[in-house]
């Protein structure tokens, strides 16, 4: 039994995979829904782009567009979900959200036909994280990739 679900965004249709699962899981179990988008400093940081604060802006928009995707995702299913942008890199904040909340599971998008590992994302939160790891298809919710507790 889940009490809190951690569900990440980054847009892509992998992570809408991921969060339609955290949403049928949260509807499941009763659950509290958390989702986070993370606006990462490594991209910020990369030459070649305009100021740092322009970026910024732009992420944090786009991280804001994929949460209201995620929020209305949960709305249309009755549930109620959290909503946090978080700055830094993606593993780690994603991991101290989990920390900060007690998340009981996270859940995760996978790319394309990966049924056997994750993205670098992924790896380094399975690597270091204790919780439960939901990672899910981008064809289906209901196609389960891979389980992961430590």
């Amino acid at each position: 039994m889940y009490e809190t679900i951690l569900a990440t965004t980054d847009g892509s249709e992998y992570a809408r995979a991921a969060v339609e699962e955290a949403v049928r899981l949260a509807a499941e179990h009763g659950a509290a829904l958390h989702v986070l988008a993370v606006v990462d400093r490594r991209v910020r940081e990369a030459t070649g782009l305009s100021t740092e604060e322009l970026v910024t802006v732009e992420s944090e928009d786009q991280c804001r567009e994929h949460l209201a995707d995620a929020a209305l995702l949960a709305a249309d299913a009755d549930i109620e979900c959290e909503c946090k942008v978080s700055y830094g890199v993606p593993p780690e904040r994603i991991l101290a959200y989990a920390d900060e909340i007690d998340a009981d599971v996270i859940v995760l998008g996978t790319h394309s036909d990966h049924t056997k590992h994750l993205g670098g994302v992924g790896r380094a939160v399975r690597a270091g994280s204790n919780r439960e790891i939901r990672v899910v298809d981008d064809r289906t919710t209901d196609q389960l990739v891979e389980l992961h507790r430590t």
